[in-house]
């Protein structure tokens, strides 16, 4: 009992100590300085991240002597709360790194890093490439010190010296370097003028002696392989103009794939063209065979959207730029090429990125990774028909090409430092200062699905991924990042300041960085009182918000979240962004000490938890409102002498209307507990759920239409019973555990309609509600008939979660599995279900078949009992309970679905065991809060927030 008492006495010190203390997230990595600002006292470079082992790798400059070895550094992944720290790897570098990549394949622990050194003080004229082991313990260069040959010479003769090498790429066995011709009268010759290349260097996995091949087996010379202004699979009819002395080289393992991005210009001549892309594969003697990424005929001299291929119209040239380029393979198994650029000014293109369907086809290997017919049906869920028409192409514009669905928030000039493709998602980072036009940090959109596995729009560029003052001992940062990664096993970032770029910080978790931060308000209110600690649930109304943005008149530029307590709910004002667009840049809040940013709400006395928070999202005017769902009922926040709702454009700041003229309203006409509350602005769906000796276990959804009042709304004629347990076909469901809205309009007007997904212990069910023009779908449905549900597939959920997305077509429904078929249920998984409007009703798959992870290993076919779900696309989040621990006690994993790319064995190693992860016992929910840069999980002791 005494002992007992100690334990229960060392927790609560723990406790307070923790919550009360300032604990620093975004921590600096230690490098060769002592200054806790920097981590070198030289700037760095050049980045690269290794997966399979958690590992950065850093190229730094300005660095002599002693400090020279810290030319190349590197920091491993950390878990928990080990300040991380930078070990040099560099003492056989002779001289600043200006390229960086690493030498491997997916899963290998043991990469070797090839890079180039600058040339002096010259950049992109180094004409010799290196190689490194991961420990910095042996250093292979090319036999005899070569240099590396251009594309010229005769069959036979080797190329001449190159001017410098541009980028390189490389995979386990060989480098790939893009190199300019050799100098003309001592002259340097730009890359892309003719006899600039690829060269191809063979890698000797023992000794790491480099050698560079032979361009052609025919051809015994040692050459780069011919890619300049003449090459077929540049030019359309003749020569472009290739500028800027630059290529943008991607090695992608998965599809064996060199892609080569280029800045072109067409010439004046009518019919003449460009491709801003060739896609490359090497063979085992490393000959290198280019194919064009799409054939000449596809593109159209009318069309201005063909992003990698452009012709002339008449005399008017047209420039296509590919700044950056990536690879993403789908979790539905698709690829896809990541561009950032496309058509138009090599400088008014920066702001966007997009997304190209690839052929998946090995056995052919001309029309292997290249531009896939976006048209065609998916064969194993992969692109297998090539694009052999110009309708066959995507376009800028289309929703499903057009990353972040539409610009990012910055000027078309202001350039990306950086971007990262990781799972579904596409991370990118800016360097520069934020203002009216610009935004800076880092940013992600998230890839929606249809039905077969395709890709069919975005989630727009509302998150940031890494808070504004992510470097707080650096105040003119402001958010500015020169190179960043992201870890999808850990979810931490690292990322490099952008201002003096000296500095490498990783994200970490905290109750709140400084006494006025988000987190700390937050625990301020929901850390206090014997029984009224715990944040239960959030929503988080960014800047993708329906209703929000110029798609009406009636707009607000403010962007906000909730979160609920007991008895009580906190808003938050996250930011406003500088106009009403959707692409708006935004200034993010930082001071939450201010009562027109923060305000607590009550409830009343024995009110209960509030679980689930909803807002509206109507366009119309006074019909928006605030909801609460708790276990004692539900609760509407709207003006508090005549019940009326707001207009979007009056939400403002805190201490101003309608928010001083509004308080919570308990609605009396729905009894129960509440479940679930959903609404895309078209209807508001309320699941309830009551018990009673007469009607035990009984579950019913309900179809609100909006109106002006509180009272008016939930008049009794105005709600529908659309779904009721124990009927009909909802016979043998005695509980509905969640829902979500999916969006069924025409994809030139996908927000008019929609249906329910409903999921209950019994299976998973979904409205196939008439949406005959003029009907709406379940929008219009006023009974369970009307509703028309059909069970989707036959087995217990416990919940559903989904992307914030405006027109949402990807969920994620959490099962109860019986692992051993004894009727115990203490397993779980993860689905995704993917869903779209076919000609006359909806279509579904789950794809992938299992969404635990891509791996058929024992210990992913199921998992521990899984209670919330959250993802942005890379980064995963599992709250899970040990059947064997207290029911009180649950934990919050972290990794990634691609479990061989990641080096992942077992999930219930990772568990996340940060200190401030570690305080409390329960987690209720895990969600990325709008353009703050924070991602926070709701405890039983306030938020924890990863920062």
């Amino acid at each position: 009992m005494k002992r007992s008492f100690y334990i229960v006495l060392l927790n609560a010190l723990l406790v307070i100590f923790c919550i009360n203390s300032t604990v620093n997230a975004t921590v600096v990595a230690k490098g060769n300085t002592s200054d806790t600002t920097n981590s070198f006292t030289g700037t760095v470079l050049t980045k690269i991240f290794d997966r399979a082992t958690g590992t950065i790798y850093v190229g730094v400059g300005g660095l002599e002597g002693d400090n020279a070895k810290y030319r190349l550094s590197k920091a491993i992944r950390l878990l928990g709360n080990e300040k991380p720290s930078f070990n040099p790897i560099g003492s056989q570098i002779d001289n600043t790194i200006e390229f960086l990549t690493l030498a491997t394949q997916t899963g290998n622990t043991s990469p070797f890093l090839a890079f180039v050194e600058y040339a002096s003080t010259s950049t992109k004229e180094q004409t010799k490439v290196r190689i490194i082991n991961n420990t910095g313990t042996t250093v292979g260069d090319l036999i005899n010190n070569a240099d590396l040959k251009d594309a010229s010479g005769a069959t036979g003769v080797d190329g001449e010296t190159t001017s410098g090498i541009v980028d390189i790429a490389a995979n386990k066995s060989f480098i790939f370097a893009a190199v300019r011709p050799t100098p003309e009268n001592s002259t340097k010759i730009d890359f892309g003028a003719l006899d600039s290349g690829i060269a191809v260097v063979s890698i000797n996995q023992t000794t790491l002696e480099l050698q560079q091949t032979a361009a052609t087996e025919s051809d015994s010379g040692i050459k780069a392989k011919k890619l300049d202004l003449d090459t077929d699979e540049v030019k359309i009819q003749e020569p472009p103009i290739i500028l800027n002395n630059t290529a943008e080289l991607f090695w992608d393992d998965p599809l064996q794939r060199l892609y080569i991005g280029l800045h072109l210009t067409t010439t004046a001549t009518a019919d003449a063209g460009a491709k801003a892309v060739v896609v490359a594969y090497v063979n085992d003697n490393g000959v290198l065979t280019l194919s064009d990424v799409a054939p000449d005929d596809t593109f159209d001299k009318n069309v201005n959207t063909n992003i990698v291929g452009a012709i002339t119209n008449g005399t008017q040239q047209k420039s296509i730029t590919i700044k950056h380029i990536r690879v993403m393979h789908c979790s539905t198994e698709p690829s896809y090429l990541i561009v950032n650029g496309g058509n138009g000014d090599h400088d008014s293109i920066n702001n966007l990125i997009f997304a190209l369907p690839l052929v998946d086809k090995p056995s052919d290997e001309q029309i292997h990774g290249t531009i896939a017919d976006k048209n065609s049906s998916l064969i194993n869920f992969k692109f297998v028909e090539p694009a052999t028409q110009n309708s066959h192409l995507p376009l800028q514009g289309e929703s499903a090409v057009d990353v972040g669905a539409g610009p990012l928030s910055i000027q078309s000039s202001t350039p990306l430092s950086d971007i990262v493709v990781i799972g579904d998602t596409v991370y990118v980072s800016v360097n520069t200062t934020p203002d009216a036009n610009n935004d800076s940090g880092v940013f992600y959109s998230h890839a929606l699905f249809d039905e077969t596995g395709k890709i069919v729009r975005w989630t727009t560029w509302a998150k940031r991924t890494l808070p504004i003052n992510a470097f707080p001992n650096t105040p003119s940062s402001k958010g500015r990042i020169k190179f960043f990664d992201v870890d999808a096993v850990t979810s931490k970032l690292w990322a490099v300041e952008g201002t003096i770029g000296k500095a490498v910080c990783s994200t970490a978790w905290d109750f709140g960085t400084t006494s006025n931060s988000l987190p700390t308000q937050l625990n301020q209110v929901f850390n206090t009182g014997y029984c009224n600690k715990g944040c239960f649930s959030v929503l988080d109304l960014d800047q993708s918000t329906r209703g929000f943005s110029n798609d009406s008149i009636l707009t607000t530029t403010n962007r906000y979240a909730l979160f609920g307590g007991a008895e009580k709910v906190v808003f938050a004002r996250i930011s406003t962004a500088y106009d009403t667009t959707t692409t708006s840049p935004q200034e993010v809040i930082e001071d939450f000490s201010k009562a027109e940013n923060f305000l607590v709400t009550e409830l009343g006395h024995c009110c209960g938890c509030v679980n689930i928070l909803e807002y509206s999202r109507s366009t119309t005017a006074n019909y928006n409102y605030f909801f609460a769902g708790t276990e004692c009922g539900l609760f509407v926040f709207a003006n508090t002498l005549s019940g009326e709702g707001f207009s979007v454009e009056e939400l403002g700041l805190f201490n101003a209307a309608p928010f001083i003229e509004s308080k919570w309203h308990y609605i009396k006409q729905l009894q129960g507990s509440v479940i679930d509350i959903k609404s895309l602005g078209n209807r508001l769906y309320i699941i309830m759920f009551e018990t009673s000796c007469k009607s035990p276990l009984k579950s019913k959804l309900y179809g609100i239409y909006f109106k002006d009042n509180k009272d008016t709304l939930f008049d009794q004629i105005n709600i529908s019973l659309l779904a009721e347990s124990g009927n009909g076909i909802f016979q043998n469901a005695h509980l509905f555990t969640g829902m979500e809205i999916i969006a069924t309009g025409s994809s030139n007007n996908p927000l008019n309609k929609e249906q329910l997904i409903l999921v209950t212990n019994d299976g998973l069910f979904y409205s196939d509600a008439t949406q005959t023009d003029p009907m709406r779908g379940i929008i219009d449905a006023t009974n369970q008939t009307d509703a028309n549900w059909q069970l989707l597939v036959s087995q217990p959920y416990w919940d559903i979660t989904a992307p914030d997305a405006p027109i949402p077509s990807t969920f994620w429904p959490i099962t109860i599995q019986d692992k051993a078929d004894n009727y115990t249920y203490e397993r779980s998984s993860i689905e995704q279900l993917n869903g779209s409007w076919g000609t006359s009703s909806l279509e579904f798959g789950f794809i992938p078949l299992s969404f635990n992870a891509l791996s058929t290993a024992q210990a992913f076919k199921t998992l521990d009992p899984i209670t919330h779900f959250w993802s942005d696309g890379a980064r995963r989040f599992f709250i899970t309970r040990n059947t064997n621990d207290p029911y009180c006690i649950n934990k919050l994993l972290s990794f990634p679905y691609n479990t061989k790319e990641w080096n992942i064995v077992n999930p219930g190693q990772h568990i996340i065991f940060d200190p401030a992860v570690q305080v409390p016992n329960r987690f209720y929910w895990v969600h990325h809060i709008g353009a703050s840069g924070i991602l926070m999980a709701g405890t039983n002791l306030g938020v924890v927030a990863l920062e």
